[in-house]
């Protein structure tokens, strides 16, 4: 329901389109873990008018004030419906199995952004309103601005448009958000969003295959094993995929790690050199695949 709710938040916003015809460009996706809206404007347009305020409205409209009427939803239902068929092509069925063994254990496996026909049929405006008031709040927001502008002036944007939102799922009396922190602090590795946030998440457990790119035995939290007991991780089996559209024979590797933080010079060193690894491998064996079958 992400993904439905992001079209009828982002193209049922009035403010965004007052800004057609501006040089504004906005967009918005949904991904498996975060729904994104952004929008790229002037600061100023050459008559002298401000551009900073109306892109922050429109933003606040999208995020915390849509309209979701009848027949927006209506709508957008049928252009998330086409944007499935348009994309449901062999390639993305073989991703979407694929995607399925590798997090069998956590939901990421069996909830894909799209969203599910049958559901994306059924669901009412009352559903998307109940979607909206569970997770629509400013505490499960993060704001980005970036401009040529004086910090000042963001601010005094930032406060004069989104103070008024009103603040739910409190982390403490008075406190809508947990302070960003350096480190572990800041994380939360068994949560599917992989940062502290106010309100508790189901945890996203991942059965790895691999420590830690550059360590020999490091896991994380989001492991779905208990390392300490001596559990060590589960390799395999074998997968077949079987379509009658399929036309010839694949083969396909996978290995599940934990993503490195990237906090050091030397992280940065791990990531580049496996990436160029990892690059070279794959040109090798196209171009010895290619030369066999020229």
């Amino acid at each position: 329901i992400a993904h439905m709710m992001e079209h009828v938040c982002f193209l049922g916003s009035r403010k965004r389109e007052r800004l057609i015809g501006t040089g504004s460009r906005s967009n918005a996706l949904t991904d498996f873990q975060h729904t994104i809206y952004h929008i790229h404007s002037p600061v100023r347009l050459e008559d002298g008018r401000d551009m900073y305020i109306p892109a922050l409205e429109a933003l606040h409209e999208i995020a915390f004030a849509p309209e979701m009427l009848p027949h927006r939803i209506e709508k957008e239902r049928k252009a998330v419906l086409a944007e499935m068929q348009q994309v449901n092509d062999m390639e993305y069925r073989i991703e979407t199995w694929t995607l399925s063994g590798l997090h069998e254990t956590n939901k990421l496996g069996s909830q894909f952004p799209i969203g599910k026909e049958e559901q994306i049929k059924a669901w009412q405006q009352k559903d998307l309103k109940a979607f909206h008031e569970k997770w629509y709040y400013p505490g499960n927001a993060t704001l980005y601005v970036v401009g040529d502008m004086e910090e000042e002036e963001m601010l005094r944007g930032i406060k004069r448009i989104f103070e008024p939102t009103p603040a739910r799922n409190e982390h403490a009396p008075g406190q809508a958000f947990v302070e960003p922190v350096w480190g572990s602090g800041s994380e939360d590795p068994r949560s599917l969003f992989r940062r502290q946030l106010a309100k508790k998440r189901p945890e996203q457990l991942h059965n790895f295959s691999l420590p830690m790119v550059g360590t020999g035995d490091v896991f994380t939290q989001a492991a779905a094993f208990d390392q300490a007991s001596g559990e060590r991780p589960w390799q395999g089996p074998i997968r077949i995929c079987r379509n009658e559209l399929l036309e010839g024979l694949q083969l396909n590797f996978y290995a599940k790690t934990p993503v490195r933080p990237l906090r050091t010079l030397e992280d940065i060193w791990h990531l580049t050199a496996v990436r160029i690894l990892i690059g070279v491998l794959q040109f090798r064996i196209v171009s010895r695949y290619s030369s066999n079958h020229a």
